[in-house]
């Protein structure tokens, strides 16, 4: 593999590739390349190895809790007026990471007994600052607002709440 590598950084016009160091079933695949082409059986050469290097790799096993679905959410969603509001929400508590606009936004929602819409889930929970995340009072205003897909997605994801 050294070989190869010395070959493709000096360039085929310095460095003949000497296919006798690459391993043997890489040399048997090469036997019906022409040698005189020492580009072509350069580029033959590291495609066949990187085909040898990964021939027999297991992707790691995982052991994941079977995944359930999501439960039906029992508040109404905000509605198609929020997305607009959402959007400007995000982009605004990026830019100052007021805390107050945040708690805000959850009040309003709270008090119209609304929900975040399931797309904009992720993106409100990994806007919240670190410091609110081990707040008992802010999670439990938050679980107001996030209905049954964020109270899922938090047992399923780590948001570092």
């Amino acid at each position: 593999m050294e070989e190869l590598l010395r070959t493709a950084l000096l360039g085929t016009t310095k460095k003949a590739l000497n296919v006798a160091l690459l391993p043997l079933p890489i040399q048997k695949a090469l036997l019906n390349t022409s040698l005189e082409d020492k580009e072509d059986l350069l580029l033959k050469a590291a495609s066949l190895c990187i085909k040898y290097n990964n021939a027999g790799k297991r992707a790691p096993h995982l052991n994941l809790k079977e995944l359930v679905p999501a439960p039906v959410e029992t508040k109404k969603i905000a509605g198609q007026d929020y997305p607009a509001n959402f959007l400007m929400f995000l982009e605004t508590f990026k830019k100052t990471q007021k805390i107050e606009t945040l708690n805000d936004f959850i009040d309003k929602m709270s008090a119209e007994n609304i929900i975040f819409p399931p797309e904009f889930l992720v993106q409100i929970l990994n806007v919240i600052p670190k410091n609110l995340k081990s707040e008992k009072k802010f999670i439990a205003k938050l679980n107001e607002v996030i209905g049954e897909r964020g109270k899922w997605l938090f047992s399923i994801l780590d948001f570092g709440f």
